[in-house]
Formats: C-alpha cells, sequence, structure tokens
C-alpha cells in the first residue's frame, strides 16, 4: 500500500502524471475550465492540446514536500526502486543547528508579532530553540 503511494510520487516527479487518477468525466470539467486560458495560450482546443495544456500547468505550479527518515532499509529500497526520487528532486539532509542559528531564526519569524506583549516577544526565540533542542534530544533517546 505504501509503495504503491510512493510509486504515484514518482509518476509525478517523472511525468507529472498518475496513470489511471482521472477518469473521462473528470477531465470534462478540467478543460472547460482551462479551455479559455489555453486558447490565450494559442492552443487549439482539442483534446490532446488541453490535455497537454493541463500537464504544463501542473508542471509549472506543482509542489511537493517529502519527508523520508533515511534510517534503515527501507529508504535505500524505494531510491533504489524509484530513481526519480533522487533524480526529479533537491534533497536536504537536516543536521544539527548551533543554539544561535535557530535563535536568528526564531528572532526573524517572530520579529512583526502584532497584539503579543513585548516581554513575551522577547521569551519567544529562546522558547523556540528549547523546544526545538528538546525535540531533537527526544527523539535521538527514543532512536536508541
Amino acid at each position: 500500500r505504501e509503495e504503491a503511494f510512493v510509486e504515484d510520487i514518482s509518476n509525478l516527479l517523472n511525468t507529472y502524471e498518475v496513470p489511471n487518477l482521472m477518469q473521462n468525466a473528470d477531465l470534462v470539467g478540467i478543460f472547460e475550465n482551462i479551455r479559455t486560458r489555453a486558447k490565450q495560450a494559442g492552443m487549439d482546443g482539442t483534446k490532446d492540446t488541453l490535455y497537454n495544456f493541463f500537464v504544463q500547468e501542473v508542471r509549472r505550479n506543482m509542489h511537493v514536500v517529502l519527508s523520508f527518515s533515511p534510517v534503515g532499509d527501507a529508504f535505500r529500497e524505494r531510491l533504489r526502486k524509484f530513481p526519480s526520487l533522487v533524480n526529479c528532486t533537491t534533497i536536504d539532509w537536516f543536521t544539527p543547528w548551533p543554539q544561535d542559528a535557530l535563535h536568528t531564526v526564531a528572532s526573524n519569524f517572530l520579529a512583526n508579532l502584532v497584539g503579543v506583549d513585548e516581554a513575551v516577544g522577547t521569551a519567544l526565540p529562546s522558547l523556540c530553540v528549547l523546544l526545538h533542542q528538546s525535540v531533537s534530544a527526544l527523539s535521538v533517546r527514543f532512536l536508541s
């Protein structure tokens, strides 16, 4: 079941399509919604050109965020079975952040809070750092 989902994601990353995802009735509604924009883009309005326009729009607007644990064989096996998870993505390996970097990021994101007492606003970045570090420490403890 999970592998079928990963296969669908792999297809999306490769071709921006999932085979057999939509019925013809679904496509009729989509074509009606995009026909005007497709004609403005110079398409002739045939079924094939509308479908290609739809896929181009999906490609232009689609953003996918995936999260996999690199622990164990499952991750390695998925990468072998579905190479688009590597070839069609940007991989961010998250490593521990220094405390001052965590504090700086939290301070920047929380700088313009409206309706928050100044003392609370000043303490929030330190709380964010504490929470982040606590979760990291508990994750290490949990996984050991």
